[in-house]
């Protein structure tokens, strides 16, 4: 297997880590307390470290991090803790961790505990592979049409599906800071697993058999669940088959559910979606995509949130009465920006509508900040009448970064700032409410600073 990273293009792996090889790392971590407190380095950071995966816990008092190694005695990703009162990092023994499918841990909401997929224990070696070159791989499609895009690093016989089953295989274990765990759940193909924002859940998405020599993992069958860390109770949103029928056109998806998701202003809420035209752009509907929510304990009927006329891309939570969907059509590169109120029943407002082609005409993508529960949710203006947009700033000059505030009510936009003169400036979060500091990127030809 070649050391790569899973993506659309196959699943390439770095099998002596379990995770990926490529990608860029950091060798020292530092604090500093803004806007002008002393930076203190990290101690007790592991000598030649490889950091990734670097995130503050929602109270801010610990970042957890994940340091590569390939050391023949101790090669794996390791979880590892900075205690930012001390600002020294310690690593959590006896946690192996599966990193396939990028970051391989996420705190829960009480800063306590982070939810991470590790090495099933006792897992055995890897299945060798054999000497003897394998004959014809035949695979039937039932008699179906199906599209035939080409993809690089794809299993290509029933040893590869033996291997990817090993390396890809985990055991979703609740890490506590003092390094004890819990296993949660069955092994599985994990792609991802997430805690609700109240800590009470676990939403897991895996995949399984069959699986596909045509297509990448990401159409491999996938079944998606929540468990309940209190009592182990598990719930199945959806089971879905090969995803092999998908038109080959821009805008084509899967038919039934997708975009399994947490609402991340609420305490245990389910978000996904579903075609209205069955996943085909060519029907002719009034209604392309429908988004949906369902509440903890997920035994009650969903309830829909809003219908959308073009494909949906993505939606950013604020609150109860504020949230921002995105929707593209590649066609005609129409791109609209609505904002629809979640626990209320308002008729969604454009904010605007434009062509995601148009960068000069580009309002931006909107800043969000993490909220108590860890969760990342819109940033708003201090009254909530606006939100922060950050964006490219293309102009017939060049690209000058800007930050700007749109109305939530009629989507007028008034810039607040924009990079100029002999820097390059790029805007990085909003800090405080009553009173906001923007942090920005500085470049020039020979300098390189973050300030505020």
């Amino acid at each position: 297997m070649r050391s790569q990273s899973c993506g659309w293009q196959g699943c390439a792996f770095n099998p002596r880590t379990n995770g990926p090889s490529r990608g860029r790392y950091i060798t020292g971590l530092k604090l500093k307390t803004l806007p002008d407190g002393p930076e203190k380095a990290v101690t007790g950071v592991p000598v030649n470290a490889k950091i990734r995966f670097a995130a503050w816990a929602p109270d801010a008092r610990h970042v957890s991090f994940v340091n590569i190694s390939d050391n023949a005695t101790d090669a794996g990703l390791s979880l590892w803790i900075v205690d930012v009162a001390s600002a020294k990092a310690t690593r959590l023994p006896g946690i192996a961790l599966n990193g396939i499918f990028g970051s391989p841990c996420i705190w829960t909401g009480d800063s306590q505990n982070l939810i991470c997929k590790s090495i099933p224990k006792n897992r055995g070696s890897a299945p060798k592979r054999s000497e003897v070159p394998a004959g014809p791989v035949i695979q039937e499609n039932l008699g179906r049409v199906t599209p035939g895009p080409t993809y690089e690093d794809l299993l290509k016989s029933p040893e590869d599906e033996q291997n990817f089953d090993f390396y890809a295989t985990a055991q979703i274990r609740v890490v506590r800071l003092d390094g004890t765990s819990k296993a949660v759940g069955k092994l599985g193909v994990v792609e991802s697993a997430s805690p609700s924002p109240d800590g009470r859940w676990v939403m897991i998405d895996e995949r399984h058999h069959p699986y596909s020599y045509l297509l990448p993992y990401e159409t491999f069958p996938e079944r998606v669940l929540t468990i309940n860390l209190a009592t182990g109770e598990s719930k199945q949103l959806v089971d879905k088959p090969l995803e092999d029928t998908i038109p080959n056109i821009h805008d084509a998806v899967a038919a039934g559910p997708r975009n399994f998701e947490w609402r991340s202003d609420a305490a245990a809420t389910v978000f996904w979606v579903e075609a209205g035209d069955g996943g085909d752009p060519r029907k002719d509907v009034p209604v392309r995509d429908t988004l949906f929510l369902l509440d903890a304990p997920f035994k009650e009927a969903p309830h829909k949130l809003a219908e959308i006329p073009i494909r949906f891309e993505n939606v950013t939570w604020g609150n109860g009465r504020l949230a921002v969907v995105e929707e593209r059509r590649w066609k005609d590169r129409k791109r609209i920006m609505a904002k629809i109120s979640p626990d209320a029943a308002a008729p969604a407002v454009t904010l605007f509508e434009g062509s995601f082609e148009d960068r000069y005409h580009d309002p931006g993508k909107p800043f969000v900040q993490m909220n108590a529960a860890g969760q990342n949710v819109l940033q708003t203006t201090p009254d909530a009448g606006g939100i922060y947009l950050h964006a490219q700033g293309a102009s017939p000059e060049g690209d000058r970064p800007f930050v700007s505030v749109m109305s939530t009510t009629t989507g007028e936009s008034k810039q607040l700032w924009q990079s100029e003169g002999q820097f390059f400036e790029s805007p990085s979060a909003i800090l405080g409410a009553e009173s906001p500091t923007l942090v920005f990127r500085r470049e020039s030809p020979e300098l390189l600073r973050i300030t505020t």
